[in-house]
């Protein structure tokens, strides 16, 4: 009988619940005995009921953490380290079904919900190695997306913009990634619609980008745009009632972070250039300067504005800059 998961087994967090109640199932181990076939529970973990057994209780850690967790802003360390976990069990449950060679629609959720997990948790090594293996799995799907339903030709959409998004971010400023993901959305249906309304805004984004054009770029990647392109993708607008709805939220929360850190990337390298630029700023009322940094450095977001005081302070303990000795408002350059 499998015994019950320990998550103060090698290599998890002791912060963690300690187990999954009411069911039994594989131990987690460290990084070192990670590989789906070198030990006995690599080996339980090919068969397909394991498999399943196994997704069941990930999945209801994962609902259980979104509960607890529902802010992705200011995020704790016991947030960051239960995170971790998932993504650990995620990481290990693709080992199996890699090393089981399955690529049913088992397998397309789980390595779908892993790669939205990882990019909404901040870990950019397990959304590649996620995003990897995925075209290999749609293309063994019973339906070939050029003849699936509106549903599945939506889903399919909803990962393209969001793996597009993904590689722009992944190797910033290079673009070398997105563009060895275009061959991957030649195959699939949704590339053949010339008037994509989601696919020419991720065309604009990498465009203003390589023409430096960042009020452009602000303004295609704020809230409000953001959130007009979910509503015009059909598995991202759609509200349902069961296991699809919660990938459907993974997957809108996933789009929102990777155009954030698509906005930090870039808004990291305006600063590089405003600080070569100035020598000091002011910020008091007899200037528009905390408006024009603010847009600038794509502060402003709607509902995800960031104070410019605060984005300073951060700066200065980053050591950036300092505030000026008896002057309100006013922060030097530090080079």
């Amino acid at each position: 009988m499998l015994r019950r998961l320990s998550l103060e087994d090698k290599g998890v967090a002791k912060s963690a619940p300690e187990t999954m109640t009411g069911t039994e199932i594989l131990p987690i181990n460290d990084d070192r005995q990670q590989s789906g076939g070198d030990n006995a529970e690599g080996d339980r973990l090919k068969d397909k009921d394991v498999q399943e057994q196994y997704w069941k209780l990930v999945s209801e850690r994962i609902e259980s953490h979104w509960k607890e967790f529902p802010s992705r802003s200011d995020k704790s360390s016991s947030q960051a380290e239960r995170e971790s976990n998932i993504l650990l069990f995620l990481r290990k449950l693709r080992e199996g079904i890699l090393s089981s060679h399955r690529k049913d629609r088992f397998a397309l959720d789980v390595y779908e919900t892993s790669f939205y997990l990882a990019i909404t948790f901040n870990s950019p090594v397990q959304a590649a190695s996620s995003l990897a293996h995925l075209p290999d799995i749609i293309s063994a799907q019973p339906s070939n997306p050029r003849g699936a339903g509106e549903f599945d030709q939506s889903r399919l959409e909803a990962l393209v913009v969001t793996s597009s998004v993904f590689r722009l971010t992944e190797t910033f400023p290079s673009q070398m990634m997105f563009h060895r993901q275009m061959k991957f959305l030649k195959s699939l249906c949704c590339v053949k619609d010339k008037n994509n309304v989601a696919l020419e805004w991720i065309s604009s984004i990498r465009i203003s980008i390589n023409c430096r054009n960042y009020t452009k770029f602000a303004n295609l990647t704020c809230e409000e745009r953001v959130k007009t392109i979910i509503r015009g993708i059909h598995y991202l607008a759609a509200i349902k009632e069961s296991d699809d709805a919660k990938r459907q939220r993974y997957a809108r929360i996933a789009l929102l972070s990777a155009v954030d850190e698509l906005r930090r990337r870039l808004r990291s390298t305006v600063w590089t250039i405003l600080r070569s630029a100035y020598r000091e700023y002011a910020l008091d009322s007899d200037t528009d300067t905390a408006s024009w940094l603010a847009k600038s450095l794509f502060l402003k977001s709607g509902d995800k504005d960031i104070d410019v005081e605060d984005w300073l302070e951060q700066c200065e303990k980053d050591g950036h800059v300092v505030k000026k000795d008896g002057f309100q408002g006013r922060w030097i350059i530090r080079r």
